[in-house]
C-alpha cells in the first residue's frame, strides 16, 4: 500500500511538473508566434520601405550579378522587372553596352567603398541619368568579399536645374542690358557689370545702393510717378533719364517689374535698363536720313512726272508750231497783211515759249534722275540702311534679319536708288508691326540665271485685300497726311522698272507679306 501510495503520488506530481512545463512551453511558442509576427511585419515594413523608397537600392555579386534591387533602381536604369535584371551581366553586358556605365566600375574592380560620388549612368534607352552613389564592399569574418551594396540617389532634375541656373546667371551677366534686382525697401541686391558700369560704379560699389541715387532732381519726380504707376500695376517700360557718378546725365529705356512671392506679395523689384545715347544720335541722324529720302522720292517722282508730261506735250507742239508755220507761210504767199497774221505770230511766239518751258522741264527731270552707275554691294547697302532704321526697329518690336545677302554678287546700279528701295521696303515693315510682339521682317537674296532676287519678307500682318491693287500709286496711303508721303512704293516700282527689273507681292492677309524684287546683275547706262 505504502508503494502504492508513493506511486500515485509521484504520479501526481509528475503531472503537475508536466502540466507547468506544457505551461511554460505554450508561453515560449507564444513568444515565438508573437517574435514570427513581428519578424514578418518587420520584413513587411522593410520591404515596403525597401521597395518605395525614392533612392535606388541593389546588391551586386562579385561575379557582377544583381542579387536584389528595388523598384526605384529598376526604374532609374530603364527596365521594367527584376527578372529582367537578373538576365544582365554587368561585367560583360553592363560595361559593354553602356546601360549600367561606371555603376559598380569601382567596386568590381577596385573592390573598394564610394561615398557620395557622382556618375553618369546610360539607361537602357540611351538617355543620360546623373546620379549620386554611396556603396560599400561586405565582407565575411576573413575578410572574403561577399557583395556589393549600393544606394543611388537620381540627381538629373537638380543637375538640370543647376544648368539651367548656370546659363540664367551667364545670360543676365553677359547680356547687353544692365540688370538689376532691387528689395522693397528700393536698395540695390544685385546689379550685372554693365548696370554697374553703365552708372559708372563697380558691382561692389552699387550692391546696398538706394534706386533713388540713380536720379537726379529734375528727374525724381518721373521716378515718383512711376512707382506710384507700380502700385497700381505689376510694370512698366519707357524712356527716362538717368545720373552716373560722375552727375552726367543719359538717357535710357527701362522696364520695371514687381517680382511677387508665393503669397502674391511684392518681394523684389527686376530693372532692365539700356542706355539710348547713341540710340538716341541714331534716330537724330534716321530724321535727317528719311527727310532726305522723302524729299528724294518728290524729287524722283516730279522728274518722272515732268519727264511725261514733257514727252506727252512735245508732239502736240511740235504739231501746233508746223501748223502755224505752215498758215503764216500761205498768208504771206498772197500777202496777206491782217489781224490774222499778227495773232498767228503771237501764238507761234507763245507755242515756242512753252516748248522752251517744257525743255526747261525736261532738264530739270533729268537732273533730277542724275546718278551714276557703279558696283554696288548690296550687304554693304541693306547693313547701312538697316543701321539706321535699328532704333526704330527696336520701338516698333520688330526683329529685321539678312540672310545670304552676303553671298550675292555686286551689281551695277545706282547706289542712292537701291538705298530708296531698301529703306522703303524696311520702313513699310517697320510701320506694319505698329509694337505687336514677334514680328519680324527677313531681307533675303538669292541669284536667279542673270537677276538677283530681293525677298523682303514680313509677319506684321499682311495687307488689306481691297488696297492690294493700289499700293503702287502715287501718293496712295493708309497714314495720315502729316506722317506719309505715299510715294515710298511707288518710288521702289519706279526704281525697278528703271533698271529693267519686276516687282511683285505675295499677299497673306492676316498673317504678313513679302515683297519680290529682281534686279538684272548688270544695268545698262542709260537707265
Amino acid at each position: 500500500m505504502e508503494g502504492a501510495d508513493n506511486i500515485t503520488s509521484g504520479e501526481c506530481k509528475s503531472k503537475a511538473e508536466l502540466l507547468q512545463e506544457v505551461e511554460a512551453l505554450r508561453h515560449h511558442v507564444s513568444r515565438l508566434e508573437q517574435a514570427e509576427q513581428k519578424l514578418k511585419n518587420f520584413e513587411k515594413q522593410f520591404k515596403e520601405l525597401f521597395e518605395n523608397t525614392p533612392v535606388g537600392m541593389c546588391r551586386v555579386t562579385p561575379d557582377g550579378r544583381i542579387a536584389m534591387a528595388n523598384q526605384t533602381f529598376i526604374r532609374m536604369l530603364g527596365y521594367s522587372s527584376f527578372e529582367e535584371l537578373l538576365q544582365l551581366d554587368l561585367e560583360k553586358e553592363g560595361f559593354a553596352t553602356g546601360y549600367l556605365h561606371s555603376a559598380f566600375k569601382d567596386l568590381i574592380e577596385k573592390d573598394e567603398n564610394v561615398v557620395d560620388r557622382e556618375f553618369e549612368w546610360i539607361r537602357r534607352d540611351g538617355t543620360t541619368l546623373f546620379v549620386i552613389k554611396n556603396s560599400r564592399v561586405i565582407r565575411d569574418e576573413s575578410g572574403k568579399t561577399l557583395y556589393y551594396e549600393g544606394i543611388v540617389q537620381d540627381i538629373t532634375e537638380r543637375k538640370s536645374a543647376e544648368e539651367r541656373i548656370r546659363i540664367l546667371i551667364s545670360a543676365v551677366e553677359q547680356s547687353i542690358d544692365g540688370i538689376a534686382i532691387g528689395n522693397v525697401e528700393q536698395k540695390l541686391l544685385y546689379a550685372n557689370d554693365v548696370f554697374a558700369r553703365m552708372y559708372g560704379y563697380s558691382q561692389e560699389e552699387i550692391i546696398g545702393m538706394p534706386m533713388v541715387k540713380l536720379y537726379d532732381k529734375e528727374q525724381m519726380a518721373e521716378y515718383k510717378r512711376i512707382l506710384n504707376r507700380l502700385k497700381k500695376q505689376d510694370s512698366w517700360k519707357g524712356e527716362i533719364g538717368h545720373v552716373r557718378k560722375d552727375g552726367t546725365v543719359f538717357p535710357a529705356y527701362t522696364s520695371v517689374t514687381l517680382l511677387k512671392g508665393d503669397n502674391e506679395e511684392t518681394v523684389a523689384t527686376l530693372v532692365i535698363v539700356r542706355d539710348i545715347t547713341e540710340s538716341k544720335q541714331r534716330g537724330k541722324e534716321l530724321n535727317i536720313y528719311h527727310e532726305k529720302m522723302v524729299r528724294v522720292e518728290q524729287l524722283t517722282f516730279l522728274g518722272t512726272l515732268i519727264a511725261a508730261l514733257s514727252n506727252k506735250l512735245t508732239q502736240p507742239l511740235t504739231v501746233a508750231r508746223l501748223s502755224i508755220e505752215n498758215s503764216l507761210a500761205e498768208l504771206n504767199a498772197v500777202s496777206y497783211s491782217g489781224e490774222a497774221v499778227e495773232e498767228l505770230n503771237a501764238g507761234l511766239g507763245g507755242i515756242s515759249n512753252i516748248a522752251s518751258v517744257v525743255e526747261q522741264f525736261g532738264m530739270f527731270a533729268k537732273e533730277t534722275s542724275k546718278n551714276k552707275v557703279k558696283r554696288v554691294d548690296l550687304k554693304t547697302v541693306a547693313e547701312r540702311i538697316l543701321q539706321f532704321l535699328e532704333e526704330r526697329a527696336w520701338r516698333a518690336e520688330i526683329t529685321m534679319l539678312l540672310q545670304k545677302v552676303d553671298r550675292l554678287p555686286p551689281i551695277y546700279s545706282y547706289e542712292k536708288d537701291l538705298e530708296q528701295l531698301f529703306f522703303a521696303l524696311a520702313e513699310n515693315a517697320i510701320e506694319a508691326a505698329g509694337g505687336e510682339k514677334d514680328c519680324q521682317l527677313t531681307i533675303s537674296g538669292a541669284v536667279k540665271d542673270e537677276n538677283i532676287e530681293l525677298r523682303f519678307s514680313d509677319n506684321c500682318g499682311g495687307i488689306a485685300p481691297e488696297i492690294l491693287d493700289r499700293i503702287f500709286e502715287p501718293f496712295f496711303t493708309t497714314k495720315a497726311a502729316s506722317k506719309a508721303t505715299g510715294l515710298g512704293l511707288c518710288t521702289v516700282q519706279h526704281i525697278v522698272s528703271k533698271a529693267r527689273g519686276n516687282i511683285r507681292v505675295e499677299n497673306r492677309p492676316g498673317e504678313g507679306s513679302t515683297f519680290i524684287i529682281t534686279l538684272p546683275i548688270r544695268w545698262d547706262d542709260k537707265y
